[in-house]
């Protein structure tokens, strides 16, 4: 035992400890130990230990059950044997979650074309089935397995175990770079000896964007690669101070530049933004520059090409172009294949993205000549008036409309775009030697056992190390603060319903007496009704009583009834004589 490790264990007499391999218990139980009473100096035996005690499939589970998708400090402190080169004839796996038509499933297949012709044989692993028509065209036998899940990594890791029985592979490239079981699909590969290649399609950053801890993880796991390919001078330069072996590339796009023509400016005022329908990619942003163009440009149109991420965010999109009025200047066709078409039909190209690792869309815009305004990225390898392209500010709506309004408005800046980007799309394609490239990654695998950086790395990492720590922090504390607000909000909203279900029951209530109240009223006025009738009877007989009497006076007083009184008079005594 080292003396570093005897002083951690003399100061934390808790870590004296027996090892993983005399744990009693389970694997979770042995993964625990490893996590909390294991100093970090004697954590790569006793990862070792534990998958040789319960098995890979068993111990990867229980790692991930136990670190999730946050395994910097295990990390760290691996040592994983090097890679071996890959020489044609040999097996690769191309690993990604679906091959659906987006960017990076679009560089996969250009990839296996150049693979093949390396004379390497692939194997494509996915964790969704591909389109048939996709996989007719492949050529390239297609392997299913589990999604990636902490959860359920056993499943998992038994897969991938049937599937390098069954395809013999001796590397993967792994295009899947923020998989959140990253780590364990790694140490999976090395203990099979399969040379693991992280593919990067993002900026370094990419998941500091939205606030993911995922950031303070990356740089220990991406240590233990045999290899990582990027897309940028600056993702090259940052990845390099943690792996000896960091490739820049540029995204092949399957594009033949013999076949290139000429761009032709169609001047039908037409813009074509073209992306995924998400918030990273700007639609929203897309639409209010188009708002801003219309002021400059009446006839303007936009074609809004690309399938949403979700039915909810397609509903937002569709309801912005009504809230801004902007409904019969806009194409929504949904996701094409025939993108060309798009392209040649289109004055000029919009891209709003916050965020891209290459962006595709930008070197096919190039290579069919099409005039480019974008928000700056400032990471990107193509942009910058030379290659076709007019940046504007990050999220400048005026700008960019203002940009693209010349564009559509001044043929000659249009022509002289148009031939930028295509001079521009010649060079960068013309001079790039894929095969190249990918035979120095595949035949020059091999790195120290461990990872020892030079100094200046060193510092480099200490720096890594600090920021990522303050940035964790710092989410936790937001995310404490939202989830402190968030239990706030449930009180509150248990406090409305507790009120709202008052108001209902008063309500019901006040119904209740409403309802007698009104049956009570309308009692009430039935028997009104009925006073008034009784009183309209009573004054009607009233006045037939009146009338009787009067015509009774009348009569007593008529001639007639005096003289037939007289007349009636002694009969009527001796009537009443003979009645006594």
């Amino acid at each position: 035992m080292g003396s570093d490790t005897k002083y951690a264990q003399e100061q934390h007499p808790e870590h004296n400890n027996p090892g993983i391999g005399e744990v009693t218990g389970t694997a979770l139980d042995a993964a625990r130990e490893l996590k909390e009473k294991t100093i970090l100096t004697e954590r790569n035996q006793a990862l070792c230990d534990l998958l040789d005690r319960w098995g890979l499939a068993e111990g990867l589970q229980a790692l991930a059950k136990t670190y999730g998708e946050y395994y910097a400090d295990l990390a760290r402190c691996l040592e994983v044997p090097s890679g071996k080169p890959v020489l044609p004839g040999e097996t690769i796996i191309t690993y990604y979650q679906a091959l659906t038509g987006g960017g990076i499933e679009n560089v996969q297949l250009c990839l296996i074309e150049i693979w093949k012709q390396l004379g390497y044989h692939v194997v494509i692993v996915l964790e969704e089935e591909p389109p048939q028509d996709v996989s007719e065209k492949l050529g390239a036998p297609i392997y299913l397995i589990p999604p990636a899940s902490a959860a359920n990594y056993a499943e998992r890791a038994t897969a991938w175990e049937e599937l390098l029985e069954k395809t013999n592979a001796s590397a993967i490239v792994y295009h899947k770079w923020l998989c959140r079981v990253f780590l364990w699909d790694l140490l999976l590969m090395k203990h099979h000896d399969v040379s693991f290649i992280c593919h990067t399609h993002g900026v370094f950053s990419h998941s500091m964007h939205n606030g993911d801890l995922l950031f303070a993880h990356l740089a220990p796991a991406y240590s233990l690669c045999d290899a990582l390919v990027t897309l940028s001078s600056t993702d090259r330069y940052f990845w390099s101070h943690f792996n000896d072996h960091v490739y820049e590339t540029i995204n092949p796009i399957g594009l033949d530049i013999q076949k290139m023509t000429p761009s032709v400016n169609p001047k039908n005022h037409n813009i074509l933004w073209l992306a995924r329908i998400s918030p990273e990619k700007g639609a929203e942003n897309a639409l209010l520059v188009f708002k801003e163009v219309l002021n400059h440009v009446p006839d303007a149109t936009l074609s809004l090409v690309g399938a949403a991420t979700s039915a909810s965010y397609q509903q937002t999109i569709e309801q912005l172009v009504r809230s801004l009025g902007i409904e019969d200047h806009i194409n929504m066709p949904g996701w094409t294949s025939d993108q060309k078409t798009y392209y040649q039909n289109a004055d000029a190209f919009l891209m709003t993205s916050t965020d891209e690792g290459f962006a595709l869309t930008l070197a096919e815009s190039r290579y069919y000549g099409t005039p480019c305004v974008m928000f700056d990225l400032p990471t990107l390898t193509i942009r910058g008036k030379e290659l076709g392209i007019q940046t504007v500010p990050q999220g400048d709506i005026t700008a960019a409309a203002e940009a693209l309004s010349r564009l559509l408005l001044d043929e000659q800046r249009n022509a002289t775009y148009r031939a930028a980007a295509q001079n521009g799309y010649r060079k960068l394609y013309e001079d790039f030697d894929f095969a190249g490239l990918w035979h120095d990654i595949f035949c020059k695998i091999e790195r120290p056992v461990y990872y020892d950086a030079p100094m200046r790395d060193a510092f480099f990492f200490n720096i890594y190390e600090e920021a990522s720590f303050h940035y964790t922090c710092g989410i936790r504390a937001i995310n404490e603060r939202i989830g402190l607000f968030a239990k706030r909000a449930e009180a509150a909203e248990l406090q409305v319903k507790k009120l709202s279900d008052e108001i209902l029951e008063l309500s019901r209530k006040n119904q209740k007496l409403s309802d007698r109240v009104k049956r009570l009223a309308d009692k009430s006025q039935r028997l009104a009704d009925e006073k008034l009738e009784r009183n309209a009877r009573i004054a009607k007989l009233k006045g037939k009583l009146k009338k009787e009497q009067e015509a009774q006076k009348r009569l007593k007083n008529s001639i007639s009834w005096k003289v037939g009184r007289a007349i009636t008079a002694i009969p009527r005594r001796v009537k009443r004589l003979f009645s006594k």
